[in-house]
């Protein structure tokens, strides 16, 4: 029988609920705090920081440690499924489109 894992190492990755995501033209942060104050997402109940966790890595979404915002697939799907019924569409970004027009969204 193998020995127990620390908590990071036994929890798998969450898969991926979409083939593909809408490209976005700001970091998911920043659509998070938007989507919070037009109160069209709330953040989960906070759990308690897990034993052995990176706490270099924060999620300002689950406000915990072990992931940054950008990698939370959570999150990454919220977004997706606002876009996906119309919300949150300045923060998409559309083909051809340079940095300069994003900052005008």
């Amino acid at each position: 029988m193998l020995p127990p894992q620390p908590y990071a190492k036994q929890r798998d990755a969450r898969p991926l609920r979409y083939a593909q995501y809408t490209p976005l033209n700001a970091n998911r942060g920043r659509i998070l705090e938007e989507a919070l104050h037009a109160a069209l997402i709330h953040t989960p109940k906070r759990v308690l920081k897990p034993r052995n966790v990176d706490t270099t890595k924060h999620c300002r979404f689950h406000q915990n440690y072990g992931h940054t915002t950008e990698e939370c697939v959570v999150l990454k799907d919220r977004i997706e499924e606002l876009i996906q019924v119309g919300h949150l569409k300045r923060f998409v970004q559309y083909q051809g489109q340079t940095s300069r027009q994003r900052g005008r969204l």
